[in-house]
């Protein structure tokens, strides 16, 4: 059946527009964000949350740079589920210098402001970091040249807090073609680290050891 699908746009000042539509069964959608959002008039970029009355909802974003010599270079990323929201996000690659600017956005998915930390890396490395307080439902964007202290080269962004995370880069090329990739989450998994013969070995003496203190007199 027919889905009604509920799209909400914020800015980092906090101005925002819902906008209602429906989508028809097996059908799809495109809108115009400037001619949709048309409330928040020209500006700074926007994040954009929707909702469904229906599962299985896909959704696509595509940004344009009119720098690019075609005058129009456009780039596609996916919607991120909320299911993929976590506290800490990785951003793995992220040219910086040599006519390639890069850029992160994370977004506040709670419902209250909270502390967001964006740590840059360069290898191994901390190159840069910067912590900003970003209210509810609200994007924070920032240049990679901005956090980095210098640092050019291939480096990678992760973006910590106490609350649920999206986020994505867009870098741009010397000729101003942009691409966007979507965050990933950041998994914790525990090291499992195999035992070798000089662990037995280890174990075996401490089990002797232990042996011979229990039947001491």
């Amino acid at each position: 059946q027919d889905a009604t699908v509920t799209m909400t746009a914020v800015r980092a000042d906090g101005n925002s527009q819902e906008v209602t539509t429906i989508v028809p069964h097996n059908n799809s959608l495109a809108v115009n964000a400037g001619e949709t959002f048309f409330e928040l008039g020209s500006g700074a970029g926007y994040s954009v949350f929707i909702s469904s009355t229906e599962p299985n909802l896909k959704a696509t974003a595509i940004v344009s740079s009119l720098a690019a010599a075609s005058g129009n270079s456009p780039s596609a990323g996916r919607a991120v589920p909320m299911s993929d929201a976590n506290n800490t996000l990785l951003y793995t690659y992220l040219p910086n210098g040599e006519g390639d600017v890069s850029a992160v956005v994370v977004v506040n998915t709670s419902a209250q402001a909270a502390d967001i930390t964006l740590n840059v890396y360069a290898g191994n490395t901390m190159a840069g970091t910067q912590t900003h307080n970003v209210p509810a439902h609200t994007p924070w964007a920032v240049l990679v040249s901005e956090l980095s202290d210098g640092a050019t080269g291939d480096l990678s962004v992760e973006a910590s807090s106490n609350v649920s995370l999206v986020g994505a880069s867009f870098v741009f090329n010397a000729s101003g073609e942009p691409s966007m990739v979507a965050a990933e989450a950041k998994i914790w998994e525990p090291k499992i680290t195999p035992l070798t013969d000089d662990d037995f070995y280890a174990r075996d003496e401490a089990k002797e050891a232990l042996g011979k203190m229990l039947f001491l007199d």
